[in-house]
């Protein structure tokens, strides 16, 4: 989620994101998603982490769990990652109408709604952030 700040890690920081990326992508190709949301939210415990590399973790999962179609639970980590830089400044990228439009397919309007209206106000900074729908 570099789009939301643009993050210096230290090389042990690049290591342990690795780390976990990794065993993420392991949980998924061998369809244990069961157990993603317990092992990455227990490494977002991790006292290292800024709250931006948190929020870059929960969606680097959150997308894992769109690619798998579990849409609900890609909602809930896309909701965690924004609720983590809700008050951060961050540019507007592409990928933030298909959080919306994921927020849509799992049935959850009341976060379409919030996150479209917060998306709006940042329209104040960035005028392409009026587009999201």
């Amino acid at each position: 989620m570099k789009w939301i700040e643009k993050i210096k890690y230290s090389r042990y920081q690049e290591k342990m994101l690795k780390k976990v990326r990794k065993q993420t992508d392991r949980l998924v190709k061998q369809d244990r998603l069961d157990e993603l949301f317990p092992y990455v939210t227990a490494e977002l415990d991790a006292s290292w982490l800024s709250n931006p590399a948190k929020a870059d973790l929960l969606i680097y999962m959150a997308s894992r769990f769109k690619e798998k179609g579990d849409a609900p639970s890609a909602a809930t980590g896309y909701d965690m990652a924004l609720q983590l830089v809700k008050e951060k400044e961050f540019e507007y990228h592409k990928v933030l109408q298909n959080i919306l439009n994921v927020f849509r397919y799992a049935g959850r309007e009341d976060l379409v709604e919030e996150w479209r209206a917060d998306f709006h106000t940042r329209a104040s900074y960035d005028k392409k952030f009026i587009d999201l729908t």
